[in-house]
């Protein structure tokens, strides 16, 4: 299959071995929409690299795998807020639906010299939302582009977006998204981290709508250092 690696495809007994879990309880996630997945002839097939997506996104899953290991026991390899500039949060999207807050996003990394083609980063943050949603039901959307190819990415980064009406974000229930977090990163490992992270501290609902309240690109950054102090206390003991 051209664009994948053999073991980039799963297949249903393959996805329970990854996750360890049955695959009576696996078929029964697919049946319900649960998992992202799809179905050629009348077998299901997952794609390994969207699966890693869903769990970092969901969070209380806890793989027993390379990849629980390096997203839970790496936290503050990464510190966001050395990702975040004030010119990279944009106060008002001005965007009507998906693909054009998905163009201005792309547009802030290009214009802060993050990515070296605009459209190309647009086309690829399209299709990667074509294959499963990187919005979460609180109102917050992760997209990004897992791989890149060399040289494109100057990053790593994250710029920051808001819509005060929100963006239907192809969500199956339709609630809006309001907030949006571009991750750039031309390292999967690192990308991998960021997510985790961002995914621990926006699971909190109350969180999520102090950052709506903001009106200046530095309470964003403001927040995140204080974020960050207090998950590295949380998880190592240390202040």
């Amino acid at each position: 299959m051209e664009g994948f690696l053999q073991d980039d495809i799963l297949t249903l007994s393959e996805l329970a071995e990854y996750l360890k879990v049955s695959e009576k309880t696996m078929l029964k996630m697919v049946n319900a929409g649960e998992i992202p997945a799809a179905k050629i002839g009348n077998q299901w097939r997952f794609s390994r690299a969207i699966i890693n997506d869903w769990l970092v996104s969901k969070m209380e899953v806890v793989p027993q795998n390379d990849l629980s290991m390096l997203i839970e026991g790496e936290l503050d390899f990464v510190p966001l807020s050395r990702l975040l500039s004030k010119d990279g949060v944009i106060l008002d999207m001005k965007a009507g639906d998906r693909d054009s807050a998905l163009a201005r996003l792309a547009g802030k990394a290009f214009e802060l010299s993050l990515v070296a083609d605009e459209q190309e980063l647009t086309r690829l943050l399209i299709q990667r939302e074509d294959m499963m949603s990187t919005a979460l039901d609180n109102g917050i959307a992760l997209p990004h582009v897992r791989t890149l190819r060399k040289g494109f990415a100057a990053g790593p980064g994250i710029i920051i977006g808001m819509s005060g009406k929100g963006i239907n974000f192809n969500l199956a229930d339709q609630k809006k998204t309001f907030l949006f977090f571009l991750i750039v990163s031309d390292s999967e490992a690192v990308h991998l981290r960021i997510m985790a992270k961002l995914a621990r501290i926006l699971r909190n609902t109350q969180k999520v709508e102090h950052l709506r309240s903001f009106k200046r690109a530095d309470e964003f950054i403001g927040f995140f250092i204080e974020e960050e102090k207090r998950l590295n206390f949380t998880v190592y003991g240390e202040p």
